[in-house]
């Protein structure tokens, strides 16, 4: 068992080694990014609920819109 790890960690050791200096910078800044945004929370944290009553919302605000719409463009054509 000894055995078999140390010829792990030698193996890794000789394919560390082998890296050039700038492969493994590169290496370790996508290595932070990925650790950053592996850990970060969800932005917009948005309930379903919420999002339900905003397309009410919006739903009411389109109808009343149009309604404008409407009774203005029947204003414009009895008028002239």
């Amino acid at each position: 068992m000894k055995d078999s790890i140390k010829v792990e960690l030698d193996r890794k050791q000789k394919t560390k080694e082998n890296f050039s200096s700038r492969t493994r910078k590169l290496f370790g800044i996508a290595k932070s990014i990925h650790s950053k945004t592996e850990n970060l929370d969800p932005t917009i944290d948005f309930p379903a609920y919420k999002a339900t009553e905003m397309l009410k919302e919006y739903e009411i605000k389109v109808d009343q819109n149009k309604a404008e719409a409407i009774i203005f463009l029947r204003r414009q054509l009895t008028i002239q």
